[in-house]
């Protein structure tokens, strides 16, 4: 019968073992909430500056009209006197040199646009929001943000706010929106090199350990 060999580790090895241990989570938790920082804030920017937009489209309807929002024969969007669906160059010159869009949805329908079919060429008019948008929005008076809608085959950001009448009603939304494309693969550049930060600073201190 021959006894079993023990491996004995030393009580320096044993140490630098047990630092090692609480090293390599300590990196792991930090590269993870490091990574939600840095998505939840470039998102929270992104956000905020399509909520200045759905503003800025109230100024401006307001600027050119003083009456409420109503549908014509036509099932145009008009607000007074000014027609929304047919006199889109206003919208248009508000996302001139921006990768935004924006709409004018009358009930839970698009009734005035930037989006622009990839197809045809013909701006968005006619469809629908979800019906979870819908329900937050205009029947219950809330804002909402969206980091997965889909819009030309595209993820987009997207803003909505509800669009109201001089009486306070809530007739329908306003959208304002942007590619998400770009955006995430930058979150995801500066996720990655936080992510090989954190790796290397834990090798360099593993080995300073060792030695």
């Amino acid at each position: 019968m021959f006894g079993r060999g023990k491996i004995r580790v030393s009580l320096p090895a044993q140490i630098g073992l047990l630092a090692m241990i609480p090293l390599i989570i300590l990196a792991i938790i930090l590269s993870g909430v490091g990574a939600q920082s840095i998505r939840e804030g470039i998102q929270l920017e992104i956000f905020t500056r399509l909520e200045d937009a759905t503003i800025a489209m109230h100024t401006m309807a307001d600027a050119v009209s003083e009456g409420d929002y109503v549908l014509d024969a036509d099932m145009n969007l008009v607000k007074g006197d000014y027609n929304l669906t047919e006199h889109t160059d206003i919208l248009d010159s508000m996302v001139e040199g921006t990768d935004m869009d924006v709409t004018f949805f009358y009930d839970k329908t698009r009734r005035a646009t930037t989006l622009r079919d990839i197809h045809t060429g013909e701006r968005i008019l006619g469809t629908d929001a979800s019906d979870i948008v819908y329900e937050t929005v205009v029947k219950n008076g809330e804002s909402m943000t969206a980091d997965n809608l889909v819009i030309n085959e595209e993820e987009y950001y997207a803003y909505y706010a509800p669009l109201k009448n001089s009486d306070g009603k809530v007739v329908g939304m306003l959208f304002a929106g942007a590619p998400a494309t770009e955006t995430n693969a930058f979150i995801s550049k500066e996720v990655n090199r936080l992510v090989r930060a954190s790796v290397i600073v834990a090798i360099v201190a593993i080995i300073l350990i060792i030695v």
